[in-house]
C-alpha cells in the first residue's frame, strides 16, 4: 500500500487502477477505494465499483455500498456500464439479514435493465 501514491505517477490507463482497488479491498480501505472510485468517475470500470462494494458489505457497511451503487448509475452511460450484475449481487449479499431491502434491490436490478443471474436469485 505505500508503494500505490508513486505507482499512481505512472499509471496511463484506467485498467492500471484495479491493482489499487484489490489492495484497498485486502486492507478493507474504504476510505482509499472511496476516493479512488471518485476520482476514476466515469472512466471507472466494473471490477473497480465491484471491488469498492464487496469492502463496504466486508465491513458491515451495505448503506454505504447502495449508496455507491446509486452513485454508479449515476455516472455511468449507456456506452460505458459500470453497474453489473456482480454490483446487485455484492450489495444484495450484504443486506442479506433484510429481506424487504433485498426485494428492493432485485427490482431495481431488473429496473436498471441488469438481468439476474443463478446467484441474485
Amino acid at each position: 500500500a505505500a508503494l500505490l501514491p508513486r505507482y499512481s505517477t505512472v499509471v496511463e490507463a484506467p485498467e492500471d487502477y484495479h491493482v489499487f482497488f484489490r489492495t484497498y479491498a485486502a486492507l478493507k480501505d474504504v476510505d482509499s477505494a472511496e476516493a479512488t472510485f471518485r476520482k476514476m468517475g466515469a472512466s471507472a470500470q466494473p471490477i473497480m465499483l465491484n471491488l469498492l462494494l464487496l469492502i463496504c458489505v466486508n465491513i458491515k457497511q451495505p448503506e454505504r455500498a447502495l449508496k455507491w451503487l446509486r452513485e454508479a448509475h449515476r455516472i455511468e452511460t449507456p456506452e460505458a456500464r459500470i453497474v453489473d450484475v456482480v454490483s446487485y449481487n455484492t450489495v444484495i449479499r450484504g443486506f442479506g439479514a433484510q429481506p424487504e431491502q433485498v426485494l428492493l434491490l432485485a427490482r431495481a436490478m431488473v429496473v436498471a435493465g441488469v438481468e439476474p443471474d443463478d446467484i441474485t436469485l
